[in-house]
């Protein structure tokens, strides 16, 4: 997919962190477009394949969103399979998040009436019409609207 820099994503002050949090992100988003004619090649404004939505779906999880972008234990069959479901577990929760932001950016989010809590910075669960630190009674599966997860947080 190359860096951001290749991609025409840089902006200023982009810092050398971010283009690691860039890799690592993208290879974590690679298996949901391992299918898709031109695969990552989406994430780059130079491809044939670009696709805006994915990118500032992407850029907002590697800039702005703080969820923890967890970086490939490397060789699968030298690590001990903790730290491998460890990071398939993290993989999967930024997987979701871009989805989710995807849906967002695709569908003109910031116009939609009401947002949800659509890319805030607490859990893509609590993504939905009562969320309410304050008030946790208020979820009930009748009243919610927006994401709604199960009990593993999917």
């Amino acid at each position: 997919a190359g860096s951001p820099n290749e991609g025409g994503t840089d902006k200023p002050g982009f810092k050398e962190e971010y283009y690691e949090r860039w890799n690592d992100t993208v290879a974590i988003l690679a298996p949901l477009y391992e299918d898709f004619k031109g695969g990552v090649e989406v994430f780059n404004l130079t491809s044939l394949f670009a696709s805006e939505d994915r990118i500032n779906a992407l850029n907002w999880l590697v800039v702005q969103d703080k969820v923890l972008i967890p970086t490939s234990p490397g060789n699968t069959s030298a690590i001990d399979s903790s730290d491998q479901e460890k990071y398939e577990q993290l993989a999967s929760k930024v997987r979701q998040r871009y989805v989710l932001a995807l849906l967002y950016m695709a569908t003109n989010g910031q116009f939609w009436r009401l947002q949800y809590n659509f890319l805030m910075p607490f859990d893509e669960c609590q993504w939905d019409s009562v969320y309410d630190p304050k008030i946790e009674a208020l979820r009930d599966e009748f009243s919610r609207k927006g994401v709604i997860c199960n009990d593993q947080g999917q």
